[in-house]
């Protein structure tokens, strides 16, 4: 990860890098197992494995489908693949993992900057907000129906009046 990272705009474009690579390799991954299972189908007998020893049993017939598939060069070629985009794809897990770590100490870098300054300039917030403060007073209905704001006295609350069978014109 470069040093130069000091910006959550640096940070956010490199983790939009990371995340874009992360899909193109995902889909990388899916394709290289798709053509592992069918690379699997076109060299499997139409008849089965070991389907001219009648008295085999599921595990002899599993152990020489392994066989078959463990010396096909092209399966051994796409399993490389395979093995190669996972290592990559938790390489870059780390690398994403860290990066969102970085962001998430700098978000609280900037609030603890952000309370320190407050504090300075003897800025406080009340633990309750005023919406709580008024709802202890009123109920939501009085509040709704009440022609002033009781959070702005200056400004007038509009009311929707109940809609009456008359009032519908068709």
């Amino acid at each position: 990860m470069p040093d130069t990272l000091d910006t959550f705009t640096d940070v956010a474009d490199q983790l939009g890098d990371y995340y874009r690579t992360r899909r193109s390799l995902q889909i990388q991954l899916a394709h290289a197992d798709e053509d592992s299972r069918l690379r699997g189908i076109a060299i499997t007998p139409r008849s089965g494995w070991l389907s001219d020893q009648p008295k085999s049993n599921a595990e002899q017939r599993e152990a020489e489908r392994d066989r078959i598939f463990a010396a096909d060069e092209t399966l051994q070629k796409i399993a490389d693949i395979q093995s190669d985009l996972r290592d990559q794809l938790a390489a870059l897990e780390g690398e994403i993992d860290a990066l969102e770590e970085r962001r998430d100490a700098m978000k609280w870098t900037v609030r603890q900057v952000l309370a320190e300054t407050m504090s300075d300039r003897d800025i406080y917030f009340s633990e309750r907000s005023v919406v709580e403060d008024a709802a202890d007073h009123r109920t939501e209905s009085q509040l709704f129906h009440e022609q002033e704001d009781p959070l702005n006295p200056d400004e007038e609350l509009v009311v929707a009046k109940e809609s009456v069978e008359d009032d519908i014109p068709f």
